[in-house]
């Protein structure tokens, strides 16, 4: 049995089933009021906190990469997988 979702403002979580990162705005009793972007539009939603998990902390890269390199788009695509990305391009 997994523990149950603790999370407080400002905490990012998504649905278990899938979905996008999203932030934490509220906490009542066993729902948690959240709010995320799709594309460019705010959405907001109330979400029983049994149907939420935290997302993983970001990882953060500052990469110096040759971007048409198949090794290095490969690498990318392995830490996406992982978890959100944050990444700083530079070139």
């Amino acid at each position: 049995m997994t523990e149950p979702l603790v999370a407080q403002h400002g905490d990012l979580v998504r649905l278990k089933s899938g979905g996008p990162a999203m932030t934490v705005e509220f906490v009542s009793h066993d729902q948690l009021g959240t709010v995320w972007f799709d594309g460019a539009t705010l959405c907001r939603g109330d979400f029983k906190v049994s149907s939420l998990e935290a997302m993983p902390e970001p990882v953060v890269i500052h990469w110096y990469p040759d971007p048409h390199h198949a090794r290095t788009l490969a690498a990318f695509d392995r830490l996406k997988r992982k978890g959100p990305l944050v990444a700083d391009f530079h070139r």
